[in-house]
């Protein structure tokens, strides 16, 4: 069994360390960083929507902080970025449909047929 104190820096270290994986989620990635915030001193909700936007891959950080109107808190920026990633998911679904197209690998659909 640890001691607090190793606890509490043993939780920092992950802290500082963690970052988006390629493909986690944001949300999922949201509540780890909020299980590690828990066991550690007060964060406010500005540094916890900074650091979560620090610690998003960057393509991510980048369309969220291109955005018109900035995310106020913690919710609308997870909200914000899982927008920003079906929107990316959709258009790349998007441009592969139009390559399959084009290369003449597209399937015919059953109503297309008719």
């Amino acid at each position: 069994m640890q001691s607090p104190a190793n606890r509490h820096t043993s939780t920092a270290k992950k802290y500082e360390r963690a970052t988006q994986g390629l493909s986690q989620d944001i949300r999922t990635f949201t509540v780890y960083l909020q299980q590690l915030q828990d066991e550690l001193p007060g964060y406010t909700e500005e540094q916890q929507k900074t650091h979560l936007l620090v610690k998003m891959r960057l393509e991510l950080h980048r369309r969220v902080t291109a955005l018109e109107t900035f995310p106020t808190t913690v919710d609308e920026l997870v909200d914000a970025a899982s927008c920003i990633k079906e929107n990316v998911r959709a258009k790349q679904k998007e441009v592969e449909a139009k390559k399959q197209l084009r290369t003449g690998k597209g399937t015919l659909q059953a109503s297309d047929s008719s």
